[in-house]
């Protein structure tokens, strides 16, 4: 929490980009405006009215993004800068409710663009993330069966218990990020068949 009564900065953690838009329109809606997020994870808000912003995420290429920042500030909205800014793709705007329309990236173009961008980042993170865990698996295990030869029971013991945690906090992650991705899979799927109908 900040000193000063008219800022405030939140830690929280999502994997689930609709539940960290829903969470930043409830902050709206009880008069606090983002203003800016650092490292993923820590949001800075000021104090408004309530209920008089709102706050969208737009996803588009990253070639796209300075042009669609220009066309969001002619329709009311701000973006909100992030310390992600220079991975391009995804744009948090923020505008008066008074001012903007929230129709100007609900189009089902932006929808699928969203889905699928939203898609293969959660897949590369996805991939980089199993490849760190199976090395620090891999270092902990061997680092486990050293220990265990050399008969230091208590490092082996505690090695042991640390791996059997990473692995539960593991197969949960990975979970997860398997369920997220194929919600996102299956509202992309969805997308694409109502625009082939209405096609």
């Amino acid at each position: 929490m900040s000193k000063d009564k008219n800022t405030i900065t939140k830690f929280k953690a999502f994997l689930n980009i609709e539940k960290e838009i829903a969470y930043i329109n409830k902050m709206n809606k009880e008069g606090w405006k983002l203003v800016y997020i650092k490292g993923g994870g820590i949001y800075t808000f000021v104090k408004t009215n309530p209920d008089e912003y709102v706050t969208v995420l737009y996803a588009d290429k990253k070639e796209n993004i300075s042009q669609v920042t220009a066309f969001a500030a002619q329709c009311g909205y701000e973006s909100v800068p992030h310390t992600m800014d220079g991975f391009g793709d995804f744009l948090y705007l923020t505008g008066k409710k008074s001012e903007v329309s929230e129709s100007f990236v609900s189009d089902r173009e932006n929808l699928m663009s969203f889905y699928e961008i939203a898609r293969k980042k959660f897949k590369t993170f996805f991939i980089t993330y199993f490849i760190f865990c199976i090395a620090f698996i891999g270092l902990l295990v061997s680092y486990g069966v050293f220990m265990a030869v050399s008969e230091v029971k208590p490092i082996f013991m505690g090695i042991t218990i640390s791996l059997a945690v990473f692995l539960l906090i593991y197969t949960v992650l990975t979970a997860k990020l398997f369920t997220l991705m194929h919600s996102y899979t299956k509202k992309l799927k969805k997308l694409k068949n109502d625009s082939a109908i209405f096609e």
